[in-house]
């Protein structure tokens, strides 16, 4: 199974939603579950910038983590390692 298919893959398991465009991303919400992780995928000069928003319910705040993705790296594996990351964060 290719990256691309793993991705997908966990990115449906997750019901996440990515925006491919430089617009921010309105994610379907299931009332009273604020549990899930919302990812947004902007075109940028020289790359991409992969923004992660979650939901902490125990302080009642939301936490976004920005990450960039240059161009001179191999998109798939990078955007792997950071949903890797920020899975592993929780």
């Amino acid at each position: 199974m290719g990256i691309r298919n793993w991705i997908r893959n966990w990115l449906n398991k997750e019901d996440s939603y990515i925006n491919t465009k430089c617009s921010p991303a309105i994610s379907p919400s299931i009332e009273g579950d604020h549990t899930g992780l919302n990812i947004t995928l902007y075109t940028a000069n020289g790359g991409h910038v992969v923004s992660f928003r979650r939901y902490d319910a125990k302080v009642d705040r939301h936490h976004t983590a920005l990450y960039i993705i240059t161009s001179d790296q191999s998109f798939e594996e990078a955007l792997a390692q950071t949903i890797a990351m920020e899975r592993l964060s929780r």
